[in-house]
């Protein structure tokens, strides 16, 4: 019918626009049945991939692109949480430069997270207790080496490190 009427006027777009939805059928199916496993798994990933092939193949299928949308959502939501919860665990290790990264990954991700704010405070808060310790570590060691001057440059820097508290400054 399709070659019949292609005859008659072989440019008709509405014909055209047909012919093309026909001639990727046999693979949309195929993609369809990936797509139907994928979605059982709950494999959000290989859904995503799927779904994106078909939408090249054919862009008519809106509710595709609503699927899409909200897979691709999700996935953003569980690469955030992941984030947030590895940095945190990078931060009970005391590895700021691993806990910093994963929190610049988890800002890309959704820079208005309220778990995201949290997190960059405990960074902070992680970095300063580990540079008070330092400072107090370097001060004590020269103390023992009766250097007074470097003593006193690390104390300074300890009581510049740690303004909330008082135990560097007694």
């Amino acid at each position: 019918a399709i070659a019949k009427a292609s005859l008659v006027n072989a440019e008709d777009n509405d014909l055209l626009f047909i012919a093309k939805r026909i001639k990727v059928l046999p693979e949309v199916k195929k993609l369809q049945h990936k797509l139907a496993k994928a979605e059982i798994e709950n494999k959000i990933k290989e859904e995503i991939l799927v779904l994106k092939e078909i939408l090249k193949l054919d862009s008519n299928y809106k509710v595709y692109e609503q699927r899409l949308a909200q897979l691709e959502e999700i996935l953003r939501e569980k690469e955030y949480s992941s984030a947030i919860v590895e940095g945190y665990k990078h931060i009970e290790n005391r590895d700021i430069v691993k806990a910093n990264n994963v929190a610049q990954k988890a800002y890309i991700i959704n820079p208005e997270g309220l778990e995201l704010k949290d997190l960059f405070i405990k960074i902070t808060d992680l970095k300063r207790d580990i540079d008070l310790s330092k400072n107090l570590k370097y001060a004590n060691q020269s103390i023992k080496e009766d250097d007074w001057e470097l003593a006193l440059l690390y104390f300074s820097e300890a009581v510049k490190t740690d303004v909330r508290s008082k135990i560097s400054q007694e």
